[in-house]
């Protein structure tokens, strides 16, 4: 007698989704690396892969933002909102993929959403442009 065992092996069949199409968060100009900006959410079909789904930022150049495969979004680098913000643009769009381990072979593969990052600009430290001499006392009662 000769005995055969068979492993089933679950294959993730389905592509996984985000759980919408266009996430928008704030970011505070100085905020230290490492602040989470915001978290993504996607899904599989597959409930037994929702643990696997690795998120990417395509084409990330404008500035040091990253996305973990737990879906959140941190800063990398430092941001200084002057030298990101050509044109006065305060906000900054990304395309984003939630895909399923492995090497993608088609669009069924992956899921695709947008990104926006609203930068907010921190205020500086003012600037006096002329000194004040205020003097308070039993002789002084004021300011020139």
């Amino acid at each position: 007698s000769v005995v055969i065992i068979v492993k089933v092996k679950n294959v993730n069949e389905f592509k996984p989704k985000f759980n919408k199409k266009h996430f928008e968060f704030n970011l505070i100009e100085g905020s230290p690396i490492g602040t989470v900006i915001g978290s993504l959410q996607g899904s599989a079909v597959d409930e037994d892969f929702n643990d696997t789904i690795q998120y990417f930022i395509v084409k990330n150049k404008k500035f040091g933002i990253e996305v973990d495969n737990k879906g959140l979004i941190s800063i990398r680098s430092a941001i200084n909102f002057e030298k990101e913000s050509r044109n006065s643009a305060e906000e900054f769009k990304y395309m984003l993929i939630a895909k399923n381990p492995g090497v993608i072979r088609s669009e069924a593969d992956y899921d695709e959403a947008s990104l926006l990052i609203n930068l907010i600009k921190a205020n500086g430290s003012p600037v006096f442009n002329q000194s004040i001499v205020c003097k308070f006392g039993e002789k002084h009662d004021g300011c020139r």
